[in-house]
């Protein structure tokens, strides 16, 4: 048995699907699974992960019919064998000697989570951007950072814990932060490596760029938000989180303002209104939420368009 599963959803990804493989392939760390799920691909990817699996033994591949990402997550843990599971998205890429080292701090029963940094590489600009947070292992300080919660991919889960948890394939947006949380709530531990081991690759194909429109994904946030909000006293910080996230709701309203807009705004989610704003706001997010407690819509509006169109 496999000390690590990793777990790679394949679809319409020819281009990248090697780079992905072969990163995964060449870790220093060799006691490893590579399940490589292909979600009804129409183009070359099927035969890619054919090719590679005769090559290498540690790859399994599963076919399907197209059902989406979460869907072929959930069968990825399905057929895992082995006492870890992480998940990497398939135009992503992992740095050589990540498995070595997470593996590490999993020879002893004090960790369920393991979460390392990552990188934002974007297609358009060729720039890559760090996301770094200071070493811990306390829950506030992992969840201050949206990006590594809302994320499976930076993480390293104990496969016990993910008995009886699935990625919700009826949703088509945010259903990683709510698998997340799901997760966060049965941790007793969460460790937090500063290396930037994961490579996040931004481009206009992306599972999250999929041409969902904008209403359809508000109202996913929105039930994601609703469903995660009964865990608000799990832990101090958790609060935080959640308040943060019906701030992402609201300003999902602002991308193209109107006044109409600015309405929704308000009224959606209005507890969170009165001087509740959250920590994790960066400046412009926190200049709007003051803008729209003093009732300043004009201005409100003139800085979404400059700042979120």
């Amino acid at each position: 048995m496999p000390k690590i599963s990793a777990v790679i959803p394949v679809y319409k990804v020819e281009s990248y699907l090697a780079r992905c493989i072969d990163s995964v392939l060449s870790q220093s760390f060799v006691d490893f699974e590579c399940i490589l799920v292909d979600d009804g691909s129409p183009d070359n990817c099927g035969k890619i992960c054919d090719e590679y699996a005769k090559k290498d033994k540690r790859i399994k591949v599963i076919h399907k019919e197209n059902g989406g990402v979460s869907l072929a997550r959930n069968i990825g843990i399905d057929v895992s064998e082995g006492e870890w599971v992480c998940f990497i998205d398939s135009d992503d890429w992992i740095e050589k000697n990540t498995l070595e080292i997470i593996e590490k701090y999993t020879n002893n029963d004090i960790y369920d989570v393991i979460c390392y940094g990552l990188k934002q590489f974007f297609e358009k600009t060729n720039k890559i951007k760090n996301i770094k947070l200071k070493k811990t292992n306390t829950f506030k300080q992992f969840a201050d950072c949206p990006l590594y919660m809302n994320s499976p991919s930076n993480k390293l889960f104990r496969k016990s814990l993910l008995d009886g948890l699935q990625f919700n394939p009826s949703k088509p947006y945010s259903e990683d932060l709510e698998f997340i949380v799901n997760i966060i709530v049965k941790t007793k531990k969460i460790c937090y490596l500063e290396y930037n081991f994961y490579t996040y690759y931004i481009n206009s194909q992306s599972a999250t760029n999929n041409g969902l429109k904008e209403e359809k994904k508000v109202q996913c946030l929105i039930d994601t938000v609703n469903n995660i909000s009964r865990y608000e006293n799990f832990e101090k910080g958790f609060r935080e989180l959640i308040n943060y996230q019906k701030w992402c709701v609201k300003f999902r309203y602002l991308t193209r303002p109107s006044i109409r807009d600015i309405k929704k705004c308000k009224e959606t989610y209005p507890e969170v209104n009165n001087k509740n704003f959250s920590s994790m706001l960066d400046f412009r997010k926190t200049m709007i939420s003051l803008l729209l407690f003093f009732r300043l819509d004009f201005l409100v509006m003139f800085f979404s368009k400059i700042w979120y169109r």
